[in-house]
């Protein structure tokens, strides 16, 4: 995957979402609020007018699309980021997953579809931690894209033993995440699992990177 493919498909979404919004936005009265928020429980507690609540999601993604084309000449590691689509494809998709749900959940219950935006963000995010675990290894150093430490960055070796592992933790916990009933857990319980599930393998990745870099500097001073 090439990043320009990865460019126009984000513009492509894009501009799909912006029709679904138009096509919404006609199917209501111009007073119409739109949600935009739902908490723990499941319940609206924010709304919007119909234009910004059905723009929002369209045009966020038209700025992802733009940074995307944008981060090449903002990474000081060019050559690195060149050499690491698999990563930066896979991270693109998982984002365009959530984005999606977000577009469907707030523009369907807008025109009185029963969603359940607990399930549909389960299985978004449990993707997209696989898609991202699946090819965090095969990629390069770099500031824009990746578990970033100082430790990472600063060493090759970090970065690619702390990868190798953040996948492995990532991709296992995306997999549980996609697989787990919610029926057997309170909205509560099941937000706390689903944060643990992203918190764990980052907190262990950044302790380990700081392992790995300090036993590559005593190797050096050896």
């Amino acid at each position: 995957m090439t990043l320009n493919r990865i460019f126009y498909g984000a513009l492509l979404s894009a501009l799909a979402m912006g029709a679904f919004s138009l096509y919404a936005w006609f199917q209501l009265p111009g007073d119409a609020l739109v949600a935009i928020h739902w908490n723990v429980e499941g319940a609206i507690d924010n709304y919007a007018s119909k234009t910004w609540g059905l723009a929002a999601i369209p045009l966020f993604t038209l700025a992802f699309a733009g940074l995307l084309k944008a981060l090449p000449y903002l990474e000081p590691r060019r050559k690195h980021f060149e050499k690491s689509p698999k990563l930066i494809g896979a991270t693109w998709i998982g984002v365009l997953l959530v984005l999606w749900v977000a577009e469907i959940t707030i523009a369907g219950t807008a025109m009185g579809w029963a969603i359940n935006i607990f399930f549909l963000l389960k299985i978004a995010f449990g993707a997209m931690m696989m898609l991202i675990g699946n090819y965090a290894a095969k990629s390069q150093s770099m500031f824009m894209v990746g578990f970033r430490t100082p430790w990472t960055l600063s060493s090759e070796t970090a970065w690619q033993k702390t990868h190798r592992l953040f996948g492995k933790m990532f991709l296992i916990a995306g997999l549980v995440m996609v697989l787990l009933p919610m029926r057997w857990f309170s909205t509560e319980t099941f937000a706390a699992i689903f944060m643990a599930l992203i918190m764990v393998p980052v907190v262990v990745s950044l302790i380990y990177s700081w392992v790995v870099w300090r036993g590559e500097q005593q190797d050096l001073n050896d």
